[in-house]
């Protein structure tokens, strides 16, 4: 069964975000504290490098460091409202 799914991509310049992904998503469970406790975040190994991934019940956020540290390609996939079949 498909899934309708929606895509955000963002451009997050550096700034107070940390180059390395592992300092990355221990600043991301810091800055989202409690309201972020029901996501699961963590550094994965993709084709275009490491990245930080987290996870919630209907989102996904896969932050991807771009070359030389100069930021993060972030993709955002948040699942939409379910299908109605007729």
């Amino acid at each position: 069964m498909p899934v309708r799914t929606h895509l955000l991509v963002s451009l997050v310049p550096p700034g107070e975000t940390p180059a390395d992904p592992e300092a990355f998503a221990a600043w991301i469970e810091v800055r989202e504290g409690e309201e972020g406790a029901g996501r699961g975040s963590g550094v994965v190994d993709l084709p275009a490098g490491r990245a930080v991934r987290v996870a919630g019940p209907t989102s996904l956020d896969l932050h991807v460091g771009l070359p030389g540290g100069t930021g993060y390609l972030t993709l955002s996939f948040l699942r939409a409202g379910r299908r109605h079949d007729p």
